[in-house]
């Protein structure tokens, strides 16, 4: 079942590049306000947008290339981060919270559990959507805080909770009704 997850989603992800239907209203309005930042014009200044300033910041890469296939790579190679993010975790609690189950058992659950994540991703309109951007660094926040609390390294810890917070940030820069679900994290 993992398996047919991972490949809807490698057809889907080689079908958005390929057949170059990079169009998406959400996504060209951004990539114009990264462009107005590489023409020196910071947002708020002259146009109003419903996002914050960082979203401007990360549109400013695909903008200088003029290139949406480079969000797209940016988005996709997030939500692979969140779903490995997301085994992991997954793994890490069922181990702590379910020690009689069986290592292959557990396993199962964290891999269909990521790939249904991966799969969910890219069945809903294009993949390099700015919504599984948000939703990718929303999972990403709240992986790394369980992982913050499952690590005994004092360092790990310290980074984990940097990075949570980065990713919170990011996920509330992009779609700021993120910002109940990642304050109750």
């Amino acid at each position: 079942l993992s398996y047919f997850f991972i490949i809807v989603f490698l057809v889907r992800f080689a079908g958005e590049i390929s057949i170059g239907n990079d169009y998406n209203f959400d996504i060209d309005h951004e990539m114009y306000f990264g462009s107005r930042l590489l023409n020196g014009e910071l947002l708020y200044t002259n146009e109003l947008n419903d996002k914050l300033p960082f979203v401007q910041f990360i549109f400013a890469i695909p903008a200088y290339f003029k290139n949406v296939g480079i969000w797209i790579f940016f988005s996709t190679l997030l939500s692979l981060t969140a779903s490995l993010s997301l085994f992991k975790s997954l793994n890490n609690l069922l181990i702590l919270y379910f020690p009689n189950l069986k290592k292959i058992d557990l396993l199962s659950i964290s891999k269909i559990t990521s790939c249904f994540y991966l799969f969910s991703i890219s069945t809903t309109h294009e993949i390099g959507m700015i919504n599984h951007f948000a939703a990718s660094s929303c999972l990403l926040t709240l992986c790394l805080s369980i992982n913050c609390y499952t690590q005994k390294n004092k360092f790990s810890r310290i980074r984990n909770i940097i990075l949570s917070a980065f990713f919170g940030a990011m996920s509330i820069s992009i779609r700021p009704y993120y910002i109940a679900p990642i304050i109750l994290i």
